[in-house]
């Protein structure tokens, strides 16, 4: 439907966030020689502790004013209309940031040793604390950039805040050690904030003749105000859940096998990461909105189509040179310490495929209306992950954290997928159907043939054949894109 469409809008942002990526490691190797395990360990902590309280803060207002303004750019008197959403969403994350740094300072040496395992650490977890106000007000000019679907906007300040980040992080970390890299967290989210700020003023602001300080004086409409109250209930209740689910099963692993054994799978869940964190989101910043602005529901099924398209054809290579690579790569990015890993991997990495598919279908519940049914079924995904990390891990060990990663995404794949064909009468498509069922089976194949030198060949071939998966114009598309880079260079 618009597949070329989401490629040439999402590419940039999907690039900036690799970028942020391969930036990231190296801060993470530098890190590690500078400051040691420990220092490491407080860092990345610190930066959880952010993400996690600014997240729990915000309450998911920030999907319901995305959503909002998607629906109503194209309606009349739609400059009054942002200034009323912007009014409305800054009173209400002014008072939830209030309420969550009030609770924060009271309970500071508790939450210092919950997060960082020792009250002596407690300058770290203030350093994390300042951060919090900032992250909240840069969700205002995200949303804004984010409804507008401005990727090349949000990925240029993805970049520009992680190179300046990374400049300032060296100088900081060799002269102040763990207390300079803790700082280079709150300089990152300052830089970030800077500079979205000005994208959204310059490109959209500035565009409808809107000042923040017009924000006060705006009148606000109690519909919109009650639909972002509705949204911050949704993340009240099924945000804590997940926090709380993805904290008792850390423990579950941490005191049943040992908190070396989280460390061997480390690689698994960082590769990953790739596409939860980083290439998932990016595309969100297109998909949300997208499905926001629809108005009809073959409209919303052909978007769905496309995004399910589009990452089943970039996990494919991904994954399939990764499975008979896996032993290879392991000790070379990490250590033969970590071989352990390469036992989970494919079955984890079969499971981000179906977690991907599932993650799509997640984005479009709340802009058809169904927020309340997609915290109900988050819930339940948040208590079955309890269940399986628990009930796997005392029988089968490590496999136990790794079942997580898999029966939790297929099933709710399934769940969700019945609800949005409920909903909108969502097929799949036969040719993404057949592309689907070739990156689950082939990843199965190339598990037969571990034990053979013929898999490396084998994987390129899989690879290969994606092509004639493609369509006619996809074909078109791709060797239009080769002859320009030739004619460029």
């Amino acid at each position: 439907m618009e597949l070329q469409k989401i490629v040439k809008s999402t590419s940039y942002l999907v690039i900036s966030k690799i970028i942020q990526f391969f930036i990231g490691l190296v801060r993470s190797k530098i890190a590690a020689v500078m400051i040691g395990t420990t220092g490491v360990g407080i860092y990345s902590q610190v930066n959880y502790l952010v993400t996690m309280i600014s997240n729990t803060t915000l309450l998911s207002m920030n999907d319901g004013l995305v959503k909002q303004i998607a629906e109503n750019r194209n309606a009349q008197g739609f400059t009054e209309t942002l200034k009323g959403l912007m009014k409305s969403y800054s009173a209400l994350i002014a008072t939830s940031s209030l309420i969550a740094i009030i609770i924060c300072i009271l309970f500071a040496k508790p939450l210092t040793i919950f997060f960082l395992g020792d009250a002596k650490y407690f300058g770290y977890f203030l350093i994390g604390l300042s951060c919090l106000p900032i992250t909240i007000s840069n969700s205002l000019s995200f949303a804004l950039l984010k409804s507008h679907k401005a990727t090349k906007l949000i990925s240029s300040s993805n970049i520009s805040s992680s190179i300046i980040t990374a400049l300032a992080f060296i100088p900081l970390i060799y002269f102040f050690k763990t207390t300079g890299a803790v700082i280079s967290v709150l300089i990152n989210y300052s830089v970030l904030i800077i500079i979205n700020n000005y994208q959204a003023r310059k490109h959209i602001l500035k565009s409808l003749e809107i000042r923040f300080i017009q924000i006060f004086s705006a009148k606000t409409n109690s519909k919109y105000t009650k639909e972002l109250l509705h949204f911050a209930i949704f993340g009240a209740t099924s945000g804590f859940i997940l926090i709380i689910s993805e904290s008792i099963c850390r423990s579950i692993v941490i005191n049943k096998l040992g908190i070396d054994k989280m460390g061997i799978y480390s690689p698994i869940t960082s590769w990953g990461g790739l596409f939860q964190n980083f290439i998932l989101a990016s595309l969100s910043v297109y998909l949300y909105p997208r499905v926001s602005e629809a108005k009809a529901t073959q409209e919303i099924s052909g978007v769905i189509n496309d995004f399910f398209r589009l990452i089943t054809l970039i996990l494919i290579p991904f994954i399939i040179i990764s499975i008979p690579v896996r032993k290879l790569i392991i000790p070379i990015f990490y250590s033969n310490d970590f071989i352990e890993a390469s036992i989970y991997l494919p079955w984890h990495f079969i499971g981000l495929v179906f977690y991907c598919w599932f993650y799509i279908l997640t984005q479009v519940m709340t802009p058809i209306g169904k927020i309340k049914l997609h915290g109900i079924l988050t819930i339940i995904m948040a208590l079955l992950n309890i269940f399986i990390v628990y009930y796997f891990t005392s029988k089968y060990g490590l496999y136990g954290w790794m079942f997580k990663f898999i029966i939790s995404p297929l099933i709710f794949f399934v769940i969700y997928l019945f609800f949005i064909k409920k909903l909108i009468s969502f097929r799949i498509q036969k040719a993404n159907i057949l592309l689907m069922v070739y990156i689950i089976i082939t990843p199965i194949c190339l598990l037969m043939l571990d034990d053979f030198n013929i898999k490396y060949l084998v994987s390129f071939i899989a690879v290969s054949l994606t092509w004639f998966f493609l369509k006619p114009n996809e074909k078109d598309f791709i060797l239009t894109k080769l002859k320009t880079l030739k004619i460029n260079k």
